[in-house]
């Protein structure tokens, strides 16, 4: 049987003349940050951009989970801070906080399983 996995995808604003900063800092995430986020459930994780728009899409057994569990990691923490200089407005990645996602509304996967 094949594991199910959720699949979510937000968006974010980086603020004007910072996206330069924005793509080095992603070239050199800390290592412990990558050990956190594959801990805590977080199978895969991808950012796109478009202008100043990334979109970013993650993909777990349980994205609330992992992101409640991501969200008390002081290292997440630390990371969250350096992107607020980076960023127009940031999401409540606290496990009390409510990330905005967009609406699935296809999935071939999904649909393929149910014919």
């Amino acid at each position: 049987m094949k594991d199910k996995y959720e699949h979510a995808l937000f968006m974010q604003k980086v603020k004007t003349g910072k996206m330069d900063e924005y793509k080095e800092t992603h070239k050199n995430v800390w290592p412990e940050l990558l050990e956190a986020i594959k801990d805590c459930g977080i199978e895969r994780e991808i950012i796109w951009m478009h202008g100043d728009n990334i979109f970013i899409y993650m993909m777990s057994k349980n994205f609330e989970s992992a992101m409640a569990k991501l969200g008390e990691r002081e290292i997440f923490k630390k990371w969250l801070q350096k992107m607020e200089d980076l960023l127009d407005e940031m999401q409540d990645y606290s496990g009390e906080g409510n990330i905005i996602t967009l609406e699935n509304v296809f999935d071939l996967e999904k649909q393929l399983d149910e014919i």
